[in-house]
């Protein structure tokens, strides 16, 4: 992460509505909040955007940067993730499944492995038991292997970071070892055995072969990227200092490389002080290679001296991110893009863009600042983000785009116990979808492998933190489902070499909007939510060049608002009113907000449909975040809130509800529900229908950040499903009379997958029980039966038509855990109710009392014809003897776990056309 604290203060910082903000930063009290701890194995259970993402992934082939953007298969993807840093990145055996199967959940699509260098005694693929870093750890090695591949099944691609927090020692054979700064870096982009030390751990890392995976790292198109040093820069080691600092031996060497590099561009002392327009001391001759490397904003050093300093720190990290890169792409023969580091100043955005496949930028906002580095007691400025809309950190970040290649923030947060963090996740996912950028990282998920979070444990770690989870589903549907669009227009800089270093001696790495502004006769425009930014770099260009096209902003309706102290978002499928609670309702198309009841004063609700609806207003199920501030129980703020310090509190982690009344235009009635922390229907929602509207309360009593509205449906109004295969048309329109109860079903649909897994042994006797079973005149009818009372359908709430007349008792399920699957991918394939995938899921319904006898199948008809058909064309193409040749050399491996059964439900239409 950046190592201190991000600072932009280009406007004036105390405006009026700052002021404002912090007069209302008060601490809630605890009695005032209440306890939201979000747990690990069941968590979300109405709640699910898993179908949002491509399983498994890499299925389709390599991520690759085409076009300026990254595409699998010639198909644009984009990637909302987050990292895992240290024991994050090495969950056990038993808790990957269940962390990879979260972070799914949450329309988390890829995930950064950081920090797995780390030789401080915390986890990390370096085995600790040798002194020197140059060995492998077994154990860990094969625990990410292991997360990789639960990752990879559920779609999750991966970035693989070499170097980040590894730093070398005696025993590797470096100079002064003990003296080394923070992770080797600087240093490490010059010294010749750090480079070979680097080199060696990315073959090692890179060629591994992943055992569950079968692939080594570097053709494995589950990977996506690979980074080779995290904020790892000259130009940060210059602009903070290190590079006046370095250890003595390292301090000789770069001063040689300078000096050789200086007898290449002048002939003489005489003609470099013409060229510095400064005299040199009488130490310092360019003959004898005694011209020393000039610290920073040293007074008595010309601009033309930085010039020339920054000009050879600029080649020799280029010629060190080329040597890398072919290591990487030549010799290890890595298939996935490829980034070097985040790029500090314009001067090392156009290192990455010349070297690298992408370029990437880390940013935060509010960043903790420490007494020493990383160390000691910390401030926070704790005010939003919202107040400054023209100038903040998500501006800069659009203006350090490059054109014609990928753009990512691998790191980005507003860091905890800011009050005011509940607007980090759908601002940077809007601003980042309008900006057009590629890939999005949270940091960090989880930093210590302990994932039964009940309080926040860290600045950063949002596992914890309940709102932030949350809304990472949000994030998801703004940025990776494309529901906020790009912005139609882009304003384009041309910069050279000369202009970029020229910046970089007077502005730092953070002052990118300056530096653009500082090029350009007017000052930079501030509306950057409806104008993309893209750098074109040109660094063979050695002249001064900026050349800037800025279209006219035109006025036009906008799917993203950002003004002082408030910001929303209006498309058909996401609605967002973040800021300052007002007394004036919020009009976003047909939805109205008005939060009315904000502790605090601040309030962020966010609103997405969770199907293929087009719209909020047509949408099936819609989830409802309502979140205003997070922070332990028993936290210690210091008197002008701004720094908890001397006690960041114990758990429960605790939070706040919101007041706010929410109007829905829609033409169907809808049920909604207050959730619990596992994402469970626990309170009904009151909801008026008025004049083709509807009216939700949402309140701070039901103790919740987030809630469902499912649409009910009448079944006798649907339309005729657009199934995909004929033979199930022909089923849906002949069965008629016969009912089952769910437990012959759920026989039925358990014995069918018996039959369909049965290892060789048991094959002949099930074989002839699945002939049977399709000579059998209900058989079809009971794989893909729909649970029926009078006109109600009960169905997954991913997909509702929500029935409140069909509850099922609070007891045992009689359908096996291999049946209810089985039967849901059924029904799913078969009746496409409501316009969407349509699936039982038994575990919701359940939760509701009644009686079986309400539920029962409306089979209508009789169907000796297609009894006979099936019949017919089952003994004629041997489809029992076809499947036992086809599945026999993998029974072991489907029965092994029910992740892998989960293939064989995926065939069962397969199975289905075969018979057909």
């Amino acid at each position: 992460m950046i190592r201190r604290k991000f600072v932009h203060s280009l406007l004036a910082i105390f405006t009026a509505c700052t002021a404002r903000a912090f007069a209302a930063a008060d601490l809630i009290p605890d009695d005032q909040l209440f306890p939201f701890v979000m747990p690990l194995e069941k968590s979300v259970g109405a709640i699910d955007a898993s179908h949002w993402l491509d399983a498994p992934a890499g299925a389709n082939g390599f991520v690759k940067a085409e076009d300026g953007h990254f595409a699998i298969n010639g198909k644009r993807i984009r990637f909302w993730g987050t990292n895992v840093a240290f024991g994050g990145a090495f969950p056990t055996k038993e808790e990957a499944p269940l962390v990879a199967a979260k972070l799914a959940r949450f329309g988390i699509n890829i995930v950064r492995i950081h920090s797995a260098d780390i030789i401080d005694g915390r986890p990390s693929l370096i085995d600790r038991s040798v002194k020197d870093t140059q060995h492998l750890s077994a154990d860990h090695l094969d625990r990410l292997d292991f997360f990789i591949n639960e990752l990879a099944k559920r779609g999750v691609y991966t970035n693989i970071n070499l170097h980040v927090n590894r730093t070398f020692t005696a025993e590797d054979g470096v100079s002064a070892a003990d003296q080394l700064p923070m992770f080797s870096k600087n240093i490490t982009l010059f010294d010749r055995r750090m480079i070979d030390l680097q080199k060696k751990y990315a073959t090692d890392v890179l060629t591994h072969v992943n055992p569950y995976r079968k692939l080594s790292y570097a053709q494995d198109p589950a990977i996506a990227f690979v980074e080779v040093t995290n904020e790892n820069s000259f130009f940060y080691g210059w602009y903070s200092k290190k590079l006046d600092n370095l250890p003595v031996p390292y301090a000789k060497q770069l001063d040689a490389k300078f000096n050789e590099w200086l007898s290449k561009h002048y002939q003489s002392t005489e003609q470099l002080a013409a060229a510095w327009t400064q005299e040199l001391p009488a130490a310092e001759r360019l003959e004898d290679g005694t011209v020393s490397r000039p610290a920073y904003k040293d007074p008595s050093r010309s601009d033309a001296c930085y010039h020339d300093y920054l000009e050879f720190l600029w080649e020799l990290e280029r010629d060190y991110f080329r040597e890398m890169r072919d290591h990487l792409k030549k010799e290890i023969k890595v298939a996935m893009p490829v980034t070097g580091t985040m790029y500090f100043t314009m001067a090392g955005g156009m290192i990455q863009s010349d070297t690298m496949d992408f370029v990437d930028m880390h940013a935060y906002w509010q960043h903790p600042e420490f007494s020493t580095e990383w160390k000691g007691k910390w401030t926070i400025k704790n005010t939003p983000m919202i107040d400054q809309p023209e100038r903040n950190t998500l501006s800069w970040l659009g203006a350090a785009r490059v054109a014609g290649k990928p753009f990512t923030v691998s790191e980005y947060n507003a860091p905890w116990p800011n009050f005011y963090d509940a607007e980090a996740i759908p601002l940077i996912a809007a601003y980042g979808a309008r900006q057009n950028w590629d890939a999005i990282y949270l940091f960090n998920y989880n930093g210590n492998g302990e994932f039964r979070r009940d309080k926040v444990y860290s600045f950063f770690d949002i596992d914890g933190h309940p709102v932030k989870t949350a809304q990472m589903i949000a994030g998801a549907a703004l940025f990776t489902r494309g529901d906020v669009p790009p912005a139609e227009q882009t304003a384009t800089a041309t910069i050279s070499r000369d202009t970029a270093l020229q910046s970089a001696i007077h502005f730092g790495w953070n002052k990118g909007e300056e530096a653009l502004s500082s090029l350009m006769e007017s000052p930079l425009p501030t509306n950057t939510v409806d104008r993309a930014w893209a750098l074109h770099f040109q660094p063979e260009t050695r002249t001064p060049l900026s050349d800037f096209v800025i279209p006219p902003s035109q006025p036009s309706v906008t799917p993203f608002v950002w003004r002082q102290g408030s910001a929303t978002i209006d498309t058909p499928r996401s609605k967002m009113l973040a800021g300052h609670a007002t007394k004036e309702p919020t009009q976003l198309g047909s939805v109205t907000i008005q939060l009315h009841e904000a502790p605090g004063d601040f309030g962020v609700i966010t609103m997405q449909s969770m199907d293929d609806a087009p719209s909020i207003e047509s949408s099936r199920q819609i989830l409802i975040i309502a979140a205003g501030r997070t922070q332990n129980t028993a936290m210690k703020w210091s008197d002008d809130n701004t720094s908890a310090y001397d006690g960041m509190g114990t758990a429960p982690v605790l939070t706040q509800g919101l007041g706010a009344t929410i109007t829905i235009n829609a033409k169907d009635p809808m049920t909604g529900y207050a959730l619990d922390a596992a994402g469970m229907e626990k309170t009904p929602l009151p909801i008026s229908r008025s004049d083709g509207s509807l009216t939700i309360e949402l309140k701070r009593d039901y103790e919740t950040i987030w809630y469902v509205l499912k649409r009910l449906c009448d079944a006798r109004s649907l339309p005729r499903p657009a199934i995909q295969i004929p033979i199930l048309h022909r089923l849906a329109d002949v069965i008629r009379r016969d009912v089952l109860t769910l437990r012959k079903v759920g026989n039925r649909a358990r014995h069918l997958a018996q039959a369909i897994i049965s290892p060789r042994g048991q094959s002949k006797r099930l074989h002839r029980r699945f002939e049977n079973l399709l000579r059998r005149r209900l058989q079809m009818a009971e794989v893909i039966q729909i649970p029926r009372a009078h006109v109600r359908v009960a169905v997954n709430p991913l997909s509702p038509c929500e029935a409140p007349q069909l509850p099922l008792p609070r007891r045992a399920h009689p359908l096996t855990h291999l049946g209810r699957r089985l039967l849901r991918l059924a029904v799913a394939q078969v009746f496409d109710l409501c316009g969407g995938n349509l699936d039982m899921n038994v575990d919701a319904i359940q939760q509701r009392p009644a009686d079986f006898r309400q539920v029962a199948l409306d089979l209508r008809g009789a169907i000796p014809p297609l009894q006979r058909h099936l019949r017919i064309e089952a003994a004629r193409r041997g489809i029992h003897r076809r499947h036992h040749q086809e599945s026999r050399g993998k029974l072991d491996a489907l029965r092994a776990t029910t992740d892998e059964h989960w293939s064989i439900f995926k065939r069962l239409p397969q199975h289905l056309q075969r018979i057909a």
